[in-house]
This record gives structure tokens, C-alpha cells and sequence, in this order.
């Protein structure tokens, strides 16, 4: 149990900061909280599972093919299996990923 989740990681300048937390929650699906400082970006990448982004803090837009997206604090956007997107932090953000199998 983490009973808050936005205290176990923090922002760093120039820097993404990122913590597994499957293993703490003895889960075998990949749970990994982030920390993206303002302006920074994790540019075209897919996965092979589906997966949720919940933005727990700040605002982060998100691209997928040719729609930009803006998530805020409490949004929950779904990604399709090798599905390319493209995040960057508007504001100082963290969030939750967890991949689906």
C-alpha cells in the first residue's frame, strides 16, 4: 500500500524522474509513477500492452497520431497496444502508468 503516492517521487530540473511500483504491490503488470519536470518530453514511443496514463499532478499534453490531448490533475486517457505517443509536461507533473495485459 502507498498511502501517497505524489511523496514517493520528486522533480528534478532537466530530468524525468520515474519509480516501479509492481513489485512493492507484488503485481507482475508494469505500475510506474513519474515525475516530469516543466518542458520536459518522452518523445514517440509505443508499448506492446495497452496501458493508462492518471495524471495525478500538473498538466501534461499527450499526442497520439495526429490529436493532442491535455490531461490535468485526476484525467485517465487509455493507449492502445504499439499505439506512438508523445508526452510533454505543460506544468510540473507526475503520474501514473500501469501497462494492461
Amino acid at each position: 500500500m502507498f498511502p501517497n503516492l505524489l511523496s514517493l517521487i520528486s522533480y528534478h530540473e532537466q530530468q524525468i524522474a520515474s519509480r516501479r511500483l509492481s513489485h512493492h504491490l507484488g503485481l507482475e503488470q508494469s505500475i510506474v509513477l513519474y515525475a516530469m519536470a516543466k518542458e520536459e518530453t518522452i518523445s514517440n514511443e509505443r508499448c506492446p500492452h495497452p496501458k493508462l496514463i492518471n495524471v495525478l499532478e500538473g498538466k501534461l499534453e499527450i499526442i497520439l497520431g495526429d490529436q493532442k490531448h491535455i490531461l490535468e490533475k485526476d484525467s485517465l486517457i487509455s493507449l492502445s497496444p504499439q499505439e506512438i505517443h508523445h508526452l510533454r509536461a505543460i506544468e510540473n507533473s507526475k503520474f501514473l502508468q500501469i501497462e494492461l495485459d
